[in-house]
């Protein structure tokens, strides 16, 4: 709750001063988030109602905890487009909750996006590593390109070479 918190306060204290909130395009926001940062977007989407934000128009979930989300089947409660990115390598906590049959993937309505990058592990999306950051980096701006800005584009369904599962609905 601590982080649904810290980031209402965020996007209120932007929507409160002048010199960001005219600069703010609010009908474009967007949340990114790795791991329990991802857990905090899905839940600030709508996967928690009591939490939603308005102002959110779309989520990147980076190998993020869902495991409550999907016990719970609220992920169904999201109404914006959402991508996930997951890895092969990564815990059994996160990427294989999203991808398994009735995970999150199934359970979050459309657009949904997964892309799960071969032998990534759960640090992959952070400066610890360094192997898959600009295709992770494309597939998330290809998204946020669709979706926020109305750009067509095929690039958000081109498989990369690293990319072992790649969905879209």
């Amino acid at each position: 709750r601590d982080r649904a918190t810290d980031i209402n306060r965020l996007i209120a204290a932007l929507g409160n001063d002048r010199q960001w909130s005219d600069q703010i395009d609010w009908t474009r926001i967007a949340l990114i988030g790795h791991s329990l940062g991802g857990y905090t977007a899905l839940g600030l989407a709508g996967a928690w109602p009591t939490w939603r934000q308005p102002h959110i128009r779309a989520v990147i979930a980076l190998s993020p905890y869902v495991a409550p989300f999907v016990r719970n089947h609220t992920l169904g409660g999201l109404v914006i487009p959402v991508m996930y990115q997951g890895g092969t390598a990564d815990s059994r906590l996160t990427t294989p909750w999203v991808r398994r049959p009735g995970g999150a993937y199934d359970q979050t309505p459309s657009p949904a996006y997964y892309v799960e990058f071969q032998k990534a592990g759960h640090f992959a999306w952070t400066d610890l590593t360094a192997g898959y950051h600009e295709e992770m980096r494309s597939y998330c701006l290809c998204f946020l390109n669709k979706h926020l800005k109305d750009q067509q584009s095929s690039c958000i369904d081109r498989r990369f070479p690293d990319v072992s599962d790649l969905r879209s609905k």
